[in-house]
Order: structure tokens, then sequence, then C-alpha cells
């Protein structure tokens, strides 16, 4: 490395010396090293070799700036997928932003003091725990239901008797019945859940809303 560094030092003086520069050209010596790590000096980049990275030079062979050398088309890529990257994280940001406004908008719209919100959350918690228990209900007694049915088929067989396509086609109805509440029954508890996650946010939203005006309000 020390060689090669020596080298290019004795190349760049002895370009100096056989090349002549005038005030304009003094700034325009350039440096770069190609492909097979060979030193080259010019006061001119051939067009083959634009593609590296290279150094100005002043006439005191000191750097004056950096040129990067030409960037691949991976490289292009690469750079374009971070910056794309970058600019769909700012327009999310953006959004949440948007979003938070809008929310806080809706809370004062729509309610006027904490209680407010917690009556709302509970009557809705109500609301849905009730339907619930009813699709409960429903769905027990369509369960004794289809065991009843599957207590008769059961006998029947093994009295060695037809079992008629009615009973057949009362099974089939109730196992869809039971499995339709069943997913009913996930949905309101998946509700339920949401519902009191979202009450609970905007409880506390709320608080911190109104947070400046309480402490006002205290003397």
């Amino acid at each position: 490395m020390r060689r090669y560094l020596i080298r290019a030092v004795i190349m760049g003086m002895a370009f100096l010396l056989v090349v002549p520069f005038g005030p304009a050209e003094a700034a325009k010596l350039y440096r770069w090293v190609d492909n097979e790590g060979v030193v080259h000096f010019g006061d001119r980049m051939p067009p083959e070799s634009i593609k590296f990275k290279r150094e100005e030079l002043n006439k005191d062979i000191r750097q004056v700036k950096v040129i990067d050398k030409e960037k691949t088309a991976e490289e292009l890529a690469a750079e374009k997928a971070v910056a794309d990257k970058a600019l769909k994280a700012e327009a999310e940001a953006q959004e949440k932003r948007k979003q938070h406004v809008e929310q806080q908008r809706r809370l004062r719209e729509m309610y006027a003091k904490e209680a407010d919100i917690v009556a709302a959350r509970d009557t809705r918690i109500a609301e849905l725990q009730r339907t619930i228990e009813i699709a409960d209900q429903r769905s027990a007694t369509l369960q004794a239901q289809l065991a009843d049915v599957a207590d008769r088929r059961l006998k029947l067989e093994d009295a060695n008797q037809s079992v008629p396509e009615s009973m057949m086609t009362t099974t089939a109805t109730l196992e869809r019945e039971i499995a339709e509440s069943e997913q009913f029954i996930a949905t309101r508890r998946e509700e339920l859940a949401q519902t009191k996650t979202r009450y609970d946010n905007e409880l506390a939203q709320f608080r911190e809303l109104t947070k400046g005006h309480q402490a006002a309000a205290t003397p």
C-alpha cells in the first residue's frame, strides 16, 4: 500500500512538471484509481473513467473535493427503495396525526364530561352481554334438541329400524344452526372486548384533553 502511495505521489508530481496550468486550470487536476488499482492523474476525466471515484486537486496536489463514483443500477434502486420507505413512513405518520386530531374533535362533540363516556360504555356493554346471554341460551336449546334427535336415532339403529329422512334433515338443520349460533356468539364476544378497549381509550383521551381545563378550573 505504501509503495502504491509513493508511486501515486511521484506520478502526480511528474504530471505537474510536464503539464502547464493557468489560473483557471489549476483546480482541474483529478486523481482516480481504476479497477486494477492503478492511480491516474489528469486535467480532465476520460469518459470511460467517469464511473470511478475521483479527487479534485489543486496545483499543490492538495485535495479540493471528492466526487463519488457513478452509482450502479443496484445502488440507485437500493437508494430509491430507502427513500420510498421513508416517504411511506412519513405518510403513515401524517395519517396517524390526522386521525388523532379527528378523534379529539369527535370526542369534544360527543361528550361534555367524563361521566357521559362511562354511561355510553356501560350501556353498550350491557346490551352486548344481554345479546350474548340470549344467544348462549338458544345455543344450549339447540344442543339439547340435537342430543334428543341423536338419542332417538341411536335407538332406531339399535332396533335395526330405518332412520326417517326427516330425522336426518332435522339433524343437519340443528348442526347448521348450532354452528351459526356459535359463530354469532364468538363475534359478539369479540365486539364486547373491542368495545371495552375503545371506550377505555376514549376515556383516557378525553381525560388528557380536559386535563388542562380541569387544572385551570381548580382554585
